[in-house]
């Protein structure tokens, strides 16, 4: 009888053993790949925004599977926002193994096509920056439609997916990069007014009144997907990408893990101009070697330091100095663009030169470090228990001083807000109907009020958010009576 107990607790303890190693190393064989699952709908580039397009993804699961509720990872492919033979799609060789991979860690992983197209061919350079801007943002929106896709599943279909709604991750190759890293730092108006992405007139290259919000509600180019669900990711995975500009990044947002070449000459490692394939100079972006010493002095990856997780190599700064590593940051150094990627050899994709010697096998081995790297971090998430919230509410805000008025009310044909303060200058206004479906997206540009017409909006109570420049934001409830 004591024999038996000692092997049931060996058994029991080594059971335990296993399921901590789950998300850390491969627990699963086989993996479950489910194709072409539509996630969304939206308006395409090319089709001028006439058209409405399906966003499709490919699932892969564990198979043999028994937990109710996993992790979910959703990375974009590469391609430079432009429709390429395997590469610039979710078949990408790279990102469906790292799918297989993560899915026999435990997750449910995914691959998913976001929206393509800008002028990369005009020789108009003001065109070909406001329209890839454009890109990065439309691909940023379909990548939260994913996040609430399966949040929406979780909550009305009986989660067919097996997901943890809590614990979802966003990232992606070069362009899916780029927009991932968007989910966790593109979130102000004001971040969008920089002078780099303003054009000739003065005016905003991203116009929310077209595109819609950042969450993807809103503009006469959009579709709303899943109103109601929250879009925000648990962390990023950027390989090879970058982001608009560091002051994007901003102390409480989600952690990061990059892994770039050092040597790459398309996406920098640093803050430079991005040059496509064929040479063309875009605009200056900041690559990891500058925005994430960053995270790490705001605290956003403390929850790794916390962890006490192997160091990677050490950082190179702008100025070409190598100083220290950095918590969150894998730098290759001799290694161009997506070196972790590979082509078909009967009909390759790209310039040899900016991935030399592209083969499976150099691939795999560059993915046994992005693995290896980032799977201790992200299982630090996974256990960390972080707030999270799966649905959002529209609840009238009540502060201790009002720091804007709205007038009159209630509301005939406008009405105007009147900040209280010269600090807080309005941003943005959006009316929620009290399903919390956002009715009107205004972008505001007179400072201190804003004028916002409703001859258009039906009779009834709404709730109108107010968003200033300091960052504060406020509800107000109105009435609309014509």
């Amino acid at each position: 009888m004591k024999k038996l107990s000692a092997l049931l607790f060996l058994s029991l303890f080594l059971t335990g053993i296993g399921f901590s190693q789950r998300y850390l190393t491969p627990q699963f064989t086989n993996v479950k790949v489910t194709k072409n699952v539509k996630f969304g709908a939206n308006k395409s580039f090319s089709s001028l925004f006439t058209q409405v397009e399906d966003l499709t993804m490919d699932v892969y699961e564990p198979d043999g599977d028994t937990l109710s509720e996993r992790p979910v990872i959703i990375l974009g492919h590469g391609g430079s926002y432009l429709a390429m033979y395997l590469w610039g799609v979710k078949e990408q060789y790279s990102i469906a193994e790292m799918c297989t991979r993560f899915a026999k860690l435990g997750y449910v992983a995914v691959s998913i096509d976001y929206r393509l197209g800008w002028e990369a061919g005009s020789s108009d350079p003001e065109v070909r920056e406001k329209t890839i801007v454009n890109a990065v943002y439309r691909a940023m929106q379909d990548f939260k439609t994913c996040i609430r896709y399966f949040r929406n599943d979780y909550t009305t279909n009986n989660n067919q997916w097996k997901v943890n709604p809590c614990k979802i991750f966003v990232g992606g190759t070069n362009s899916g990069g780029y927009s991932a890293l968007a989910v966790s730092n593109l979130n102000k108006v004001s971040e969008m007014e920089a002078p780099k992405f303003l054009d000739s007139n003065g005016d905003p290259y991203v116009n929310q009144s077209l595109t819609g919000d950042f969450d993807g509600f809103g503009g006469s180019q959009n579709v709303d997907n899943y109103p109601g669900y929250n879009s925000n990711a648990s962390a990023v995975l950027a390989l090879g990408a970058a982001t608009g500009d560091t002051s994007w990044v901003e102390a409480g947002e989600i952690p990061v893990v990059a892994l770039h070449g050092i040597e790459e000459t398309t996406t920098p490692y640093n803050t430079a101009i991005v040059i496509t394939s064929s040479g063309t100079a875009i605009l200056i972006v900041s690559g990891p070697g500058d925005f994430m010493p960053r995270i790490e002095r705001l605290g956003n990856n403390d929850v790794f330091k916390n962890a006490s997780l192997p160091q990677g190599p050490a950082n190179k700064n702008g100025n070409g100095q190598i100083t220290q590593s950095v918590e969150g940051l894998y730098p290759f150094y001799g290694a161009k663009f997506e070196p972790w990627s590979w082509y078909d050899n009967t009909q390759p994709v790209g310039d040899p030169a900016l991935n030399p010697n592209a083969s499976q096998a150099k691939g795999l081995k560059y993915i046994d470090t992005i693995m290896s790297y980032t799977a201790p971090r992200f299982k630090a998430i996974i256990d960390a228990n972080l707030p999270c919230q799966v649905t959002t509410s529209i609840k009238e805000a009540k502060v201790a001083q009002t720091t804007f008025k709205v007038l009159p009310n209630p509301v005939t044909s406008f009405f105007t807000i009147f900040a209280s303060s010269p600090n807080a200058q309005i941003e943005q206004v959006r009316l929620f109907d009290l399903n919390g479906k956002i009715v009107l997206n205004h972008q505001n540009e007179t400072g201190y009020y804003s004028a916002v017409n409703t001859e258009n909006i039906a009779n009834g109570i709404y709730l109108v958010e107010i968003s200033s420049s300091n960052n504060m934001k406020e509800m107000k409830r109105i009435v609309v009576q014509h």
